[in-house]
């Protein structure tokens, strides 16, 4: 789906301007959707896996891949109006200047899970049933793009701005994710050529940790009480959110919060009988 109306980057009434317009048929904004979105990807997988015997079983699983494409959605990500749907194309009568990561690339990912019955519980009949379990989740971040405070093409679409210099960090920090000075306005009344889902946002880096117990209960033969002790980022490591994407704010390239819940712990008690 694209902006069907568009108008040439010009001064004047963006509204006035449309070709179906000019033409006499309609000013109006129309949104056009036809198959013309391609996409592709390339990756490696691999796991390793050990099921469950002496009491240990465990799974990590490696995928680098890359995903490219012109259009990522149909206008269902709400506030992705930057990098996805309609709302992502600068110019339409050049569709393929959108090509670039999907919003769903994630080049790197490592995850590893695992369960282990401690032995010295399990010799115990008072302590016994102890299992230590967790995930532990290692990805890159997902890409994003940059445009600009205003309509400076004056199209009524979405307006990147110029890349003068490549703008990605060696280290980069939540004040300074991205060479904010890589990118400065275009020409007026012309497209700027930062691209689409040129920089990448934060990475994954997580834990997620497990404690169990059962207890015999005097019920019947396959009675027990289970207790169950969890914390989701067991160490608190945090997630940061996509730094401020739009040009000459003063939180341009400055990440201003998180993209998922820091530490939470949760215990929970079961009967079964």
């Amino acid at each position: 789906m694209y902006e069907g109306n568009q108008p040439e980057p010009g001064p004047g009434s963006v509204t006035n301007r449309r070709p179906l317009g000019v033409a006499g048929i309609t000013r109006a904004s129309i949104i056009r959707a036809e198959p013309w979105v391609t996409s592709n990807y390339n990756g490696l997988s691999t796991r390793l896996e050990k099921r469950f015997s002496h009491g240990v079983s465990f799974l990590a699983a490696y995928t680098y891949g890359r995903a490219l494409d012109t259009q990522t959605n149909v206008d269902l990500c709400d506030g992705c109006v930057n990098s996805s749907g309609s709302g992502s194309i600068q110019d339409t009568r050049n569709r393929k200047a959108n090509r670039g990561p999907a919003d769903h690339n994630v080049p790197h990912r490592f995850v590893y899970s695992g369960a282990w019955d401690v032995p010295w519980a399990r010799s115990n009949a008072f302590a016994g049933g102890w299992t230590v379990s967790g995930i532990v989740t290692f990805a890159s971040g997902l890409p994003f793009t940059l445009n600009l405070p205003f309509n400076n093409a004056n199209t009524g679409t979405v307006n990147w701005p110029d890349r003068i210099a490549d703008g990605r960090l060696d280290n980069p920090t939540i004040g300074r994710w991205f060479d904010t000075s890589a990118f400065t306005f275009p020409e007026q009344f012309t497209f700027g050529n930062a691209g689409r889902n040129y920089l990448i946002g934060p990475g994954t880096k997580s834990m997620d940790f497990s404690l169990q117990r059962n207890f015999r209960m005097p019920i019947n033969e396959g009675s027990r009480l289970e207790f169950r002790a969890e914390a989701f980022s067991l160490f608190n490591t945090p997630q940061f959110g996509i730094p401020g994407a739009t040009l000459d704010t003063p939180n341009f390239g400055v990440i201003g919060g998180t993209a998922a819940p820091n530490r939470q712990l949760q215990f929970g008690l079961r009967l079964l009988f």
